[in-house]
């Protein structure tokens, strides 16, 4: 996603989320991982990618939020994601390897949600919703001036989406193994 605003100007109802077998000869469009489960307006993303672009989705506030995060873009973000939710995954007998990554891993997932409270400041909320509904209503000439600097604007998948998609998730996970 190269710029959040530019995406959530698409006609209302068009962002929405549509799953699929996982395919693993396709490649995500934002993370580039090979394994794809779930696409978006005819583009298919992988189980990380996929709540950041199908922001019409009902319960999108439940499952995402807006950060503040200019330093990389979204598909780092979900790469990032991604290692950390599977650090996470111990087995019945985990070694202390295992139990300090995922410990680390852990970490890493809270200090990306208090990213939140930079998106706030920056526009005052963290609620994809809330960008969503004003982001069409934004003149066109503001995004012309916008294109002269980066967006730091990213979205979130929370713990919840990883919840609702967990065997998705797994599923992913088992193929890149």
């Amino acid at each position: 996603m190269t710029d959040l605003i530019q995406h959530c100007r698409a006609s209302s109802g068009t962002l929405t989320l549509a799953h699929e077998a996982l395919d693993t000869q396709s490649f995500c469009c934002c993370c580039g991982i090979q394994g794809v489960s779930m696409s978006v307006s005819g583009q298919k993303f992988c189980t990380v990618c996929a709540p950041a672009y199908s922001v019409d989705e009902p319960d999108i506030d439940a499952v995402c939020a807006l950060v503040w995060l200019p330093h990389i873009d979204q598909g780092f973000l979900s790469r990032l994601l991604r290692a950390a939710y599977a650090a996470r995954y111990v087995s019945t007998d985990p070694t202390p390897l295992q139990l300090s990554m995922a410990s680390s891993a852990n970490n890493l997932l809270i200090e990306l949600e208090k990213l939140r409270s930079g998106a706030k400041r920056m526009i005052g909320t963290d609620q994809v919703s809330a960008l969503r509904s004003v982001a069409p209503k934004i003149p066109q000439y503001n995004l012309f001036l916008r294109l002269k600097r980066v967006s730091g604007l990213r979205i979130l998948p929370l713990e919840p989406w990883f919840d609702l998609h967990g065997e998705d998730f797994k599923e992913l996970i088992t193929f890149r193994e």
